[in-house]
């Protein structure tokens, strides 16, 4: 069994997200959706709580057709910091599968190096780097254990925070108009 995680802040999470996991879902035998309660590079930045961002991952995850996605909630529950390398420890030890994959953005994956034991990372799941415009960095050192996935998507999350604050419309093709209804409804990023 393949089995794939897609980690981040996902604050909020846009319709790049959502195209990922929709194309994920079907590469893939099972899909884990893992946010993360503070990424280490991000303490500055504290995210959204964890409750509103699962709930908006869930109107994602419940309009998608392929029922073998889920989230894992072993990062937001964590008291330590989120690196990665606990995640996949937690995956071996929770999880049956013959082959485990980690979905990466191109700006993750040209900063893998600077990862905390990148090493056991790249002995223990394959990567698959989505990368915005089609940019082909390759990284000659870890290379072979990845398959780029071209990926087109000029919208972040921060920039979407971004224009919420300043009272900016959200063009319909950066937010799932659910998630921005409960963005809305819950008055966050004001």
């Amino acid at each position: 069994m393949k089995l794939a995680f897609f980690g981040g802040t996902f604050d909020p999470p846009h319709k790049g997200h959502e195209m990922i996991i929709e194309r994920c879902s079907v590469l893939f035998n099972q899909l884990l959706i893992i946010p993360n309660r503070i990424s280490p590079e991000k303490e500055n930045k504290p995210p959204v709580s964890q409750k509103h961002r699962v709930n908006m991952l869930n109107i994602i995850i419940n309009n998608n057709i392929n029922n073998n996605i889920r989230i894992d909630t072993f990062e937001i529950d964590s008291v330590s910091q989120n690196y990665t390398y606990l995640t996949i420890k937690h995956l071996i030890k929770n999880y049956t599968f013959s082959d485990l994959y980690m979905i990466v953005g191109e700006d993750q994956l040209s900063n893998l190096s600077n990862w905390y034991n990148m090493k056991f990372i790249l002995d223990n799941v394959n990567l698959v780097c989505f990368n915005r415009f089609g940019n082909m960095n390759r990284n000659n050192n870890i290379d072979s254990n990845i398959q780029y996935i071209p990926f087109d998507y000029p919208f972040s999350s921060s920039e979407i925070r971004g224009n919420i604050r300043g009272n900016i419309k959200l063009k319909h093709e950066t937010i799932n108009g659910e998630v921005h209804t409960y963005i809305k409804d819950n008055n966050l990023y004001k």
